[in-house]
């Protein structure tokens, strides 16, 4: 059976404690979430240049996030994939103290749930792929521990 090494070279990093209190902080520190809903939203169907204009400081920060998690050996064109185009779809608003979060898309849906804890947590990897299957290489870019749960179909605002 075919196998292949995970480097985990990133282990220590991604598992290192934050500045801020684990328990107040639904994302993992390179900004990633589970969001698991029921029902169908109401997205954009393309991107308006508002949008675009909105989501310009984001795909910097998104870019300067993943920079430090990306491997060094990944090539120029495996870097700018990661470069994709963002639509902010909605606002994801935490309660302080409770377990409750509210999503809000579009300003025409409102979604009510709950964070969980992911037992276990998933692993995110980054496959890259070489001319031979030998040189595959595996890469653990970050392990997510909490999701936010929306069990109720989407509301009208």
């Amino acid at each position: 059976m075919p196998s292949v090494k995970i480097d985990c070279s990133q282990l220590h990093r991604i598992l290192s404690k934050p500045e801020y209190p684990q328990d107040s902080v639904v994302a993992t520190p390179h900004g990633l979430v589970v969001v698991e809903i029921q029902g169908v939203l109401n997205l954009p169907t393309e991107a308006t240049s508002k949008l675009n204009e909105e989501t310009a400081d984001s795909k910097t920060i998104i870019k300067d996030n993943l920079s430090g998690v990306l491997p060094e050996e990944l090539s120029q064109q495996e870097k700018g994939q990661v470069d994709m185009m963002a639509i902010k779809i909605g606002e994801l608003q935490l309660s302080e103290g409770s377990d409750q979060v509210t999503l809000l898309i579009n300003n025409t849906q409102r979604l009510n749930g709950t964070v969980e804890r992911l037992n276990p947590p998933l692993g995110l990897l980054k496959f890259t792929n070489n001319a031979d299957e030998i040189g595959k290489q595996v890469h653990l870019i970050d392990i997510i521990e909490k999701k936010c749960v929306f069990k109720t179909r989407p509301l009208p605002v």
